[in-house]
């Protein structure tokens, strides 16, 4: 746009500076009153470039301003638009965030159900034999904790494939996969050690689907049965207690910029109770990597580097 000004005025002044010459070649041949005539012709048209150029440099100005208008308003639309997108990208995964962790929860909330009932059916079948009844066995089956404790396992995996995928969103997110990983680790053992004795405790079918004869155990063995529950129930509560704070979390980081409101962070009054909180991210990760798994799972890691790495004189095998 500047570049076509400059060119007006250019041809202007080649127009002006032309005339002016021919003017000048021609001028002590002309009479007095053409002399005059030309000198207040040439007063006007003066007057009129003057007007016309001030014209032109208010149009150049209206315009410039027009146009870094119209480009303001063209950046400030793309900034809204790119604002709306980003802020439906966060809603649609904090969908995926409850999506998650409701399932995580539920199956959580069921296999601890299916411990919690099985040992009332258990004492209340112990309480009808002490005063010589004869109770029929317990309604409880060990398909159905496979299909819990699986269904707890892969929920929770959920939440860790939810933050692999989108690591991006912040990159302490990884914090929830070392933290959950960790107890996952601790809830399958204290669910295997429980299954192991779930087997003694609980009705069996044979081929034909028929119910075992089944019979109530010592009082020593349904104690020890018992302690295995609470075992396993206490790494359930460290899988809920995990799934909630990154519940928690993620509303801070995607929903944050919608409401005023802020979120309460779990605070358990019993200091051995991990709460994992993005802001406690290098004291967790310190802690994580202390534990069992992290420990087993970095020796794993030293000694592939090491089968992997020729010894000193040796050719690496092809």
């Amino acid at each position: 746009m500047k570049t076509k000004w400059i060119v007006v005025g250019i041809v202007g002044l080649v127009a002006l500076a032309g005339v002016a010459g021919y003017i000048i070649a021609i001028w002590s041949t002309l009479q007095s009153p053409v002399q005059g005539a030309i000198i207040g012709s040439t007063g006007t048209l003066l007057t009129a470039a003057v007007a016309l150029f001030v014209v032109f440099t208010q149009l150049r100005v209206q315009t410039d301003n027009l146009f870094k208008q119209l480009s303001l308003q063209a950046e400030n639309t793309r900034n809204a638009n790119r604002e709306n997108e980003t802020m439906k990208l966060k809603k649609e995964q904090y969908a995926e965030v409850l999506k998650v962790t409701d399932k995580a929860s539920a199956s959580i909330t069921e296999l601890a159900n299916f411990i919690r009932i099985f040992r009332f059916e258990l004492a209340l079948i112990q309480h009808q034999v002490n005063n010589g009844l004869v109770p029929g066995p317990p309604s409880a089956r060990g398909s159905r904790y496979t299909e819990l404790q699986a269904k707890a396992d892969g929920g929770c995996g959920g939440i860790i494939g939810f933050v692999e995928s989108w690591a991006i969103i912040d990159p302490r997110l990884d914090i929830f996969s070392t933290g959950l990983s960790s107890a996952l680790h601790d809830f399958r053992e204290a669910a295997q050690a429980y299954f192991n004795a779930l087997l003694m405790h609980i009705p069996t079918e044979n081929a034909q689907g028929m119910l075992n004869p089944w019979r109530l155990r010592q009082q020593q063995e349904i104690d020890l049965f018992g302690h295995l529950g609470d075992q396993l129930i206490d790494t359930l509560h460290t899988l809920s207690g995990f799934t909630s704070d990154f519940k928690a979390e993620m509303q801070m980081l995607l929903l944050e910029p919608l409401f005023t409101g802020t979120v309460v962070l779990r605070n358990p009054t019993d200091p051995s109770i991990k709460v994992i909180k993005l802001a406690d991210y290098e004291h967790l990760k310190a802690h994580f990597e202390t534990r069992p798994l992290a420990v087993m799972m970095k020796g794993v890691r030293e000694a592939r580097s090491a089968m992997s790495t020729p010894a000193a004189g040796q050719c690496p095998t092809l």
